[in-house]
């Protein structure tokens, strides 16, 4: 094909520059196609008539229920997706309180045990301090009973 130098006749098609004379060739090429189109669609007259409107109708009602389905599903992976956060949220929350439970719990325990432990050192030294007590009172009531006897004789 020979190249055209000035730019306003050329034209372009699929990504290629052409003359206005290859134009007029891709021009009868159309039409002998459109033709041939005709003349097979005269040959076959054997089909039934089907009204243009009758069939895009049809065409329509199968689109809408590939919509209809299509809006379902993306419905549908949406809903999955956001039940899918909630469960997480609320697993996390449920950790979460358990955790803080276990430690309040651990705190508590401990706490006891401390108080279980100083009870046990308190209980034995506080006995032995009232033991002390008795003994002493025991031995001061000896000696003031020695010495009432030895004021007043016997």
């Amino acid at each position: 094909m020979p190249k055209v130098k000035d730019s306003k006749f050329l034209f372009k098609r699929k990504g290629v520059l052409h003359s206005p004379d290859s134009v007029k060739v891709i021009q009868d090429e159309l039409i002998e196609t459109i033709e041939l189109e005709e003349d097979q669609t005269s040959k076959n007259t054997s089909l039934p008539y089907v009204d243009k409107d009758q069939e895009s109708d049809e065409f329509n009602t199968a689109d809408l229920g590939n919509e209809t389905s299509r809006i379902m599903e993306t419905f549908a992976s949406d809903m999955n997706k956001a039940f899918s956060a909630k469960k997480r949220d609320i697993e996390m929350f449920t950790d979460n309180v358990i955790k803080i439970s276990q430690s309040y719990t651990n705190r508590i325990l401990n706490s006891h045990k401390k108080n279980g432990d100083l009870l046990e050192d308190f209980c034995p030294k506080f006995i032995g301090v009232v033991d002390q007590i008795g003994e002493d009172l025991v031995r001061q009531k000896e000696r003031v009973g020695l010495q009432l006897v030895s004021k007043f004789g016997s």
